[in-house]
Parts: structure tokens; C-alpha cells; sequence
């Protein structure tokens, strides 16, 4: 479970808008070149007739109609208008509090940029050893791409583990994009819900039932839209390693096709630069990654492994998404080799993208991932490419 009904969805929610709040400057900012709203047409192909939603109403309608196509019971906080969406009011967005199966969770919906957060807190409370508690994250994080599981206090003091899953929408969404993202974040929160509690077993459990919970919030899985399931979804045109080639600015140095092992998954596309993140296809994945290697596994002490997880840990509770891990040692994720540092952005898109949409997604991700991991490497570093932990080498 996912803590007090009333309480703790409050929270989640208090903490989505809170993020919001943040990423509406740093990821802002990387991203702006990318938020004009685009067309569809412009893959000329049979996608061309895919609706690209692109301010708060829209999204706001196709989240619920969402939510109910996978029978999700929601209730509405906050204000709102008549359409459904936020009202104007630049410090004011709508938040949905949802039911996932017995557990609680909340969705909001941003505008600067528009954007999609599902935000919940696992229920049990972290005791005992916090090296292992940011082993398990670490590894959750390294092997999943959905949702970002990180340490955090609450307001109580107590450690707990705040999960969250990320959807930049500034560059248009299509409804079957929403459903896609829907879906899978709500399946991720099952999964880690159950791997959390496999590897937590004797966690005291927070909070319980509110007899009260939703009595201050309208309901919304009656007030939904009406017409869920009246128009089918269609997807956009399926990505390819050599449409991203082609959307990349810059000189592409080599395209892993796909079927390649590693931690790029099934295929990536590198550009030129030692700075410039890679974007990688993977099990209808996007994902735009960089990392660093710290040396080998065999030489870096247990105290310097776990110091890494630690500043990984801590940028991850930045509101963008991007998810910084370690790799490498052989008792954290079965690896071994070097230590290598990653911070990486995920994006499902099964349900395709046309190239203008596309090309500014993957503008703004790269950005975020750049920036993310530059400021990590002079945490580590002290501001230098050697040191303590060895040099540091492009992995």
C-alpha cells in the first residue's frame, strides 16, 4: 500500500506540485526551442491524421479518458475550470488523486512546461542500514525505466521511498501517447511496489485505511469524459535508429543496430562530441543517456561505491525525471567491469512520434541529461576529470 489514503495522496500530490514548480525553470529552460506547438502532418505518412493535443485542457480531457479506459478510479484536487484543465492562475494545477488498485497516488498536470507527473510513496518506512536502502534504489533505478524510486524524508522524519514517472508534453502529445504513458507508469508502480516489499520485508507499514478519504475532493471517475473508448487510438509513425539519426543535429559517429547488448539496450545513435548524450531504442523505450566510467570495479572501495549511490540519490529528487545510477559493481546489479556513472531520461513511444515532435522531445531530453550529468561529474570530481576515484573516461 501506498500510505494514508488522505494524507499521504496529499502529499504525493504537495510533492508533484512542488517538483513542478522546480522543473518549470531548469527543464524549462533546456527545452523552450522545442515548445512550439507542431503539426502532425509533418511526417507525411498515415500518421498525419493523429490530433497533437497542446495546452492544458486537451491533456487534462485525454488523461481522464486515459484513466478510465484502464478502469482507474480518480478524484479531482484543486482548482479547475469548466473544461476540465487548471485555471489560469500561473500558482494553480490540477491534480488528480488516484486509486491503483490499493494504493494511493496522485497526477498532475503542469503547464510551464505542459507536462504529465504521476507521483506516489511507497508505504513502508526505511530502517536500519541506509547503504543497502540506496544499493536497492540504485539497482531498482539501473534496471527499470519507470517509475524513479528515491530516498526522502517525510514530513514526520521518517525515510521513505518517493516514486515518480515523468512526460514532457511541450512539444504536443496525441492521445494515444497519453494512454501509453498511463499505462505504463501505473504497471510500474505495481512492479515496484512488489519489489519493494520483497526487498523490505520487515518495513513497518504507514498509515492505514481513511474511511474519510476523497470527502474533500469531487469525484471524478463519474465526472469523467464520456466518450473513453468511442474514438480508436492511433499511433504515430514508429521510430527508427535511422529517423533519429535524421532529426539529430550534428554529425551521427556510428548507429548500433538493433539486437546490440550493453547498456543502450537493443540500438543507439551516437553524435559527435564526448559531451553529447546518446539515444538509445529499447523495448519501445526512448531513452537519451550519458555516462562516465570511474574505474575498475575490483579497485574502487566499497565506501567510494557507495558515496557514488549517495550523490546519485540526491540528484534524483530533482522534479525532471532524469535518473542518475551506478553500475558496475559486481554485488550491486551483477555487472562487472568498471563503475560507470548514467544519467538517462525515458520515454515510452510505441505509440510513435512524427519527426517535428520527435526532434524537439529529443532537444530538450538531451539537454536536461547534459546538464544533469555535468553538474554530477563536478560533484564527484570536485570540478575536475581525475582525482580520488580515478579518471574519469567517456563509457
Amino acid at each position: 500500500m501506498f500510505g494514508r489514503r488522505r494524507d499521504k495522496r496529499a502529499q504525493a500530490a504537495q510533492k508533484a506540485q512542488a517538483g513542478q514548480a522546480g522543473r518549470a525553470g531548469e527543464a524549462g529552460r533546456a527545452g523552450r526551442a522545442g515548445r512550439a506547438p507542431v503539426s502532425a502532418g509533418s511526417a507525411g505518412t498515415a500518421s498525419s491524421t493523429v490530433a497533437m493535443l497542446t495546452d492544458a485542457a486537451e491533456v487534462s480531457a485525454e488523461l481522464r479518458r486515459a484513466l478510465v479506459r484502464v478502469g482507474c478510479d480518480f478524484t479531482q484536487q484543486g482548482a479547475e475550470g469548466a473544461d476540465g484543465a487548471a485555471v489560469t492562475d500561473a500558482d494553480t494545477r490540477a491534480v488528480l488523486l488516484l486509486q491503483v488498485e490499493d494504493k494511493d497516488a496522485a497526477v498532475l498536470l503542469g503547464r510551464s512546461p505542459l507536462s504529465l507527473v504521476l507521483s506516489a510513496d511507497w508505504d513502508g518506512v526505511l530502517d536500519g542500514d541506509a547503504e543497502e536502502h540506496r544499493r536497492v534504489l540504485n539497482d531498482w533505478n539501473a534496471r527499470h525505466t519507470v517509475p524513479r524510486a528515491v530516498a526522502v524524508l517525510d514530513v514526520d522524519g521518517d525515510a521513505r521511498v518517493h516514486l515518480d514517472s515523468v512526460m514532457d508534453c511541450s512539444a504536443g502529445v496525441s492521445p494515444a501517447q497519453v494512454d501509453e504513458w498511463v499505462r505504463r507508469a501505473l504497471a510500474g508502480l505495481s512492479q515496484v511496489t512488489e519489489f519493494l516489499d520483497e526487498q523490505f520485508p520487515d518495513a513497518d507499514a504507514e498509515g492505514g485505511e481513511d474511511p474519510d478519504a476523497g470527502a474533500d475532493a469531487d469525484t471524478g471517475g463519474s465526472d469523467a469524459p464520456g466518450t473513453a473508448d468511442s474514438t480508436a487510438l492511433v499511433a504515430g509513425e514508429p521510430l527508427t535508429l535511422d529517423r533519429i539519426a535524421a532529426v539529430v543535429p550534428g554529425e551521427t559517429v556510428s548507429i548500433k543496430e538493433n539486437g546490440a547488448s550493453g547498456r543502450r539496450g537493443n540500438g543507439y545513435v551516437r553524435t559527435a562530441g564526448a559531451a553529447a548524450p546518446d539515444i538509445a531504442l529499447h523495448d519501445g523505450t526512448l531513452t537519451v543517456t550519458t555516462g562516465a566510467a570511474f574505474g575498475d570495479a575490483g579497485e574502487v572501495p566499497a565506501e567510494a561505491l557507495d558515496w557514488l549511490r549517495a550523490v546519485c540519490g540526491q540528484v534524483n529528487t530533482d522534479p525532471d525525471g532524469v535518473v542518475s545510477v551506478v553500475t558496475g559493481d559486481s554485488g550491486d546489479s551483477g555487472d562487472s567491469g568498471d563503475v560507470i556513472m548514467t544519467s538517462a531520461l525515458h520515454r515510452p513511444v510505441g505509440a510513435g512520434m512524427h519527426d517535428a515532435q520527435l526532434a524537439a522531445v529529443l532537444a530538450t531530453a538531451r539537454a536536461q541529461v547534459g546538464a544533469r550529468f555535468d553538474g554530477l561529474v563536478a560533484e564527484v570530481t570536485g570540478g575536475s576529470t581525475g582525482g580520488e576515484l580515478g579518471e574519469v573516461t567517456d563509457a
